[in-house]
């Protein structure tokens, strides 16, 4: 992320609080990125408050760039924890929620001190990052408190006790909260309704974006195999709505009827592995024949995926089963100007957005039949030289026109304040 330096005014100071920030791999750190970004040009002080995986502790010192002051925290993750505290974490979840929270009230309270922080933005995911900061106004009403829904508040899973508490504490953040965001229209709308007060003056879409010059000087890493077509997905499949099972049915399938077209086409995962039908990713590659065919990679960092996402064919893209909201890799995918295999229902957000770009295939049905037709059809396509020239307009999600009038209603606070 590029910053050039800027004069900013003492009182222009922003903290965000984020559970993902990079250099971190997950794409959920990269709406902070480039909301600290934009924050530079407009001339504040952006403080960062995030987690790493390399078990960091909370006292290390806050690394700086720029007008970027960092401060990590030992990110909540199972790799590299003893066995004694994976075993508590499986069985009291809620009490190492809790530590998080503290530990992101801590950090942010000292920030605030330290560089007497009025505005505070956190954003999901997770939910404790912004329970941490409505503690924070709860105990101190001068901070200005930015609540942004990444994510849902509610989920489908949020049932019985768990589901009145998540209601509850929704209605405490956009109650106390100075603005609310969202970046879907439909998830903030869901929001809203569980909410006992009419918030809507408080509240503010801001969609995800993409800086658009993203992908400028990124190399490109090949991994598929000579004269194969290789269809990537690249981030975490240990979600119930980013399922490859349907992917993987239909190339068998292809295998049984056009053999010759399976032996053109590789299939590529890189990211953490979720479980279905009481098998992972590599367990239903093997299950169904296909390790010549389905590769799984582990988890990389940012810059070498972005360079993997250079060397694709085309991009794989599940986002069945969350309609209020759009997979934040969706708008670096199409920033990289590679095809898009899109499994998607129809008229959900992540329909709507996508249906409006070129070189995008939608597949708005688990049908067996209706995969198999798109993966021959993209696989014909590329093989007969198409998608050369799959160029985006994209300026309508450019970040810092996205971002603007965010930074507008916080700046417009402030200066109330």
């Amino acid at each position: 992320m590029t910053r050039r330096p800027v004069s900013h005014s003492p009182s222009k100071e922003l903290l965000f609080l984020s559970y993902y920030f990079p250099p971190g791999p997950q794409v959920g750190g990269a709406r902070v990125a480039k909301l600290s970004a934009l924050a530079l040009e407009r001339g504040w002080h952006a403080s960062v408050v995030a987690t790493r995986e390399n078990g960091a502790a909370e006292g290390t010192p806050a690394p700086r760039s720029g007008s970027l002051t960092l401060a990590w925290l030992e990110r909540g993750a199972t790799r590299g924890k003893s066995r004694v505290r994976k075993v508590c974490e499986a069985v009291l979840p809620e009490l190492f929620v809790l530590w998080d929270i503290a530990g992101f009230f801590r950090a942010a309270r000292r920030a605030r001190s330290a560089r007497n922080i009025r505005v505070v933005l956190a954003t999901m995911p997770r939910r404790r990052v912004v329970l941490a900061a409505l503690l924070m106004k709860l105990l101190d009403r001068e901070v200005i408190l930015v609540s942004d829904f990444r994510d849902p508040w509610i989920s489908s899973a949020y049932r019985g006790i768990r589901g009145r508490l998540s209601r509850i504490l929704l209605r405490q953040v956009l109650r106390r909260s100075d603005l609310v965001t969202a970046v879907t229209e439909a998830a903030l709308q869901q929001a809203k309704l569980i909410c006992d007060a009419d918030v809507s003056a408080t509240c503010l879409v801001v969609s995800n974006a993409v800086d658009v010059s993203l992908f400028d000087g990124i190399a490109s890493v090949r991994t598929v195999s000579r004269g194969k077509i290789a269809f990537g997905h690249l981030g975490d499949l240990d979600y119930a709505h980013r399922n490859p099972v349907p992917l993987l049915q239909a190339l068998c399938g292809i295998r049984e009827e056009q053999p010759e077209l399976f032996g053109r086409i590789e299939l590529h995962f890189w990211g953490e592995s979720g479980h279905w039908q009481g098998k992972d990713l590599p367990g239903h590659i093997a299950w169904h024949r296909l390790g010549s065919s389905a590769h799984c990679h582990g988890t990389v960092d940012r810059s070498t995926a972005l360079s993997i996402v250079q060397g694709l064919d085309v991009l794989v893209l599940f986002a069945f089963n969350q309609p209020l909201q759009i997979p934040a890799k969706t708008y670096e995918y199409l920033s990289s100007q590679k095809p898009i295999l899109a499994f998607c229902e129809e008229r959900s957000e992540t329909y709507e957005l996508l249906v409006n770009f070129p070189a995008v295939e939608l597949i708005t049905s688990l049908d067996p039949e209706a995969i198999k037709s798109s993966l021959a059809r993209m696989t014909d396509t590329l093989r007969r030289g198409g998608y050369q020239r799959c160029e985006r307009d994209l300026t309508g999600i450019d970040y810092r026109s996205v971002f603007t009038p965010l930074f507008e209603r916080i700046e417009a606070l402030a200066a109330d304040a």
